[in-house]
Formats: C-alpha cells, sequence, structure tokens
C-alpha cells in the first residue's frame, strides 16, 4: 500500500498560492507607475502578474506537477497583478499582504 500524499499536496498548493500573490503582487505595483490611468496599469499588472510565473514555475515544477502550477500560477499571478498594479500608496508590506490574501 502506498502513502497517502494528498495532505502534503493541498499543504503545498496553499504555500505556492500564497507565494505567487505575494512576489506578483510585489512585482507589478512597484514596477507600474503610480500615476498611470486605471485601464493600462492593469493591463501592465496583468501581464507582469502572469509573466513572474514562469520563473517560479521553473523553481517548482521539479517537485510537483507544471500543469497545476501554471493554472494556480496564472489566475493568482493575473488578478493579483491587476489589483497590486492600479493600488495606490505602495509600500512593500501592503503590497505583500494584499498578494498573499
Amino acid at each position: 500500500m502506498e502513502p497517502d500524499n494528498t495532505a502534503l499536496l493541498r499543504m503545498f498548493d496553499y504555500i505556492v498560492a500564497l507565494l505567487y500573490g505575494t512576489v506578483a503582487a510585489v512585482f507589478a505595483g512597484f514596477t507600474v507607475p503610480d500615476g498611470w490611468p486605471m485601464i493600462p496599469a492593469m493591463l501592465l499588472g496583468m501581464i507582469l502578474g502572469m509573466a513572474i510565473v514562469f520563473p517560479m514555475l521553473l523553481l517548482f515544477s521539479t517537485m510537483f506537477g507544471g500543469l497545476q502550477l501554471v493554472m494556480l500560477g496564472m489566475i493568482t499571478g493575473m488578478t493579483i497583478g491587476m489589483g497590486a498594479g492600479m493600488a495606490d500608496g505602495k509600500t512593500l508590506s501592503s503590497l505583500a499582504v494584499y498578494g498573499a490574501l
């Protein structure tokens, strides 16, 4: 009988989702300038949030499946990047908390 690793996989999903969100929010938040209009800031934040997934995919795909990480990372990076790109008053702690939530 093989050991059951579902709890480990679920825990890994939550931890990686927190990490994806935090890194995407910080990267998109500090890259998009504050004075930009909402739509271009949202689009650039979305692109940057999805682009940060690929280096993290290379880091984590050796341990777990790549498809699972891409689906999780693209949705998280896109939504967090849009919000972080449009945010005002960007500090490292506020972006990290926003990305983790």
